[in-house]
């Protein structure tokens, strides 16, 4: 019985630590928009009082159908890297925020089965194109060992126009091609900006 005891008391004190405790670090993930995937990283340094640092990354592939390209086939590589800030309003890494970042998105594509006009050909080509955006958000961060966090808000900044590459077929033969993207087929996207939503988890420590 003792021995139970002491453990409850234990388990009373860790969870307590847990719930009060002042956390300095943040690591986990989010998944959303812009970022699709990324890994998340957050530092209150003391002097900062109530802001927290904070940076995303994230990597992934993407097919062209999924960009809505449906004339040829490729895929593109996409980075994604955010840095910024967050401010709370009661303690910070905890509860509510707002927060401002600067973000920087690029991508190396590579298509292929492009039709040669003229000829009965297929060629393939390559190409990058980037964008970079300041983000605005606010968010809600739990405490505690594990956290989840949400956060909207909206990422503005010059979106690209289109891509423009040249397609070349094994025999040689060529084509320029200059696709154009129709933002006004997504709800609140525009040339000038998207909105910006993700949900995150991780540890504080």
């Amino acid at each position: 019985m003792r021995t139970i005891k002491r453990l409850s008391l234990l388990l009373f004190v860790l969870f307590s630590f847990n719930a009060f405790a002042q956390k300095t670090v943040s690591v986990g993930a989010k998944v959303g928009v812009p970022n699709l995937v990324s890994g998340s990283a957050e530092v209150h340094i003391p002097i900062l009082n109530k802001f927290t640092v904070y940076a995303d990354l994230s990597k992934f592939d993407l097919t062209a159908e999924d960009v809505g390209i449906e004339d040829f086939g490729g895929t593109l590589k996409l980075n994604y890297f955010e840095y910024g800030a967050n401010y709370y309003f009661t303690n910070p890494g905890k509860g509510a925020y707002i927060g401002a970042g600067f973000a920087k998105f690029n991508a190396d594509a590579t298509f292929t089965d492009v039709e040669i006009e003229g000829t009965t050909e297929t060629g393939s080509g390559s190409t990058s194109l980037g964008f970079n955006t300041t983000n605005i958000k606010f968010g809600v961060k739990t405490g505690g060992l594990i956290y989840l966090r949400m956060e909207l808000g909206y990422a503005m900044g010059a979106l690209p126009s289109g891509i423009k590459f040249t397609a070349r077929s094994s025999s040689g033969q060529t084509e320029d091609i200059n696709e154009t993207f129709v933002y006004d087929d997504i709800p609140l996207v525009s040339k000038n900006g998207m909105p910006l939503f993700n949900i995150g988890f991780g540890l504080s420590f």
